[in-house]
């Protein structure tokens, strides 16, 4: 019997449908459910041989805007980190409204967290501090060369989880 389940989130159709298979083992079991989201440590890291213009506490887009004084400069390497950070977190709360949606048309309590690294490494990792009964995670359906090269999330879990691992396909 479960008592705290992690379910794995990334807006993907695999996530949607773990999400889905954890919400009804969270109402069967009575278990507490917490959807996780983890923002790939690649997305964090900025391209140092672009550098944006700003001026204040804007950023020249293709956009445009209409500049009022001439103190541009360019933005240093802690200011785009932020500026991307912003980026991810807009996207991030974009990513967990069709989770928090589905959670809340079955009316069932959970939690919801953003972590930032490598997705199996994170959630692993995360399963073990908050000793989860299981991690449910969906499947991509990767296959071939891809999946030889890069592998799968939901395998990298299954073999490095110290927790039952639920793969819903």
């Amino acid at each position: 019997m479960y008592q705290k389940i992690v379910a794995a989130f990334d807006g993907s159709e695999g996530s949607v449908k773990a999400l889905e298979h954890a919400i009804e083992l969270s109402k069967r079991q009575s278990a507490k459910l917490t959807v996780v989201h983890v923002v790939k440590e690649k997305n964090l890291q900025t391209r140092k041989n672009e550098p944006k213009l700003a001026r204040s506490n804007e950023i020249f887009t293709p956009y445009g805007y209409a500049p009022n004084r001439d103190d541009y400069g360019v933005m240093n390497e802690r200011e785009l980190i932020e500026e991307e950070r912003m980026r991810i977190t807009e996207n991030n709360d974009e990513i967990l409204v069709e989770a928090k949606a589905k959670i809340a048309e079955k009316h069932i309590p959970a939690k919801f967290d953003v972590l930032e690294g490598d997705p199996a490494k994170r959630l692993c990792e995360y399963a073990d501090i908050h000793q989860a009964d299981v991690i449910v995670i969906g499947s991509r359906g990767i296959s071939g060369l891809k999946k030889l090269m890069i592998g799968s999330v939901s395998e990298k879990v299954a073999k490095e989880a110290e927790v039952p691992v639920l793969i819903v396909k």
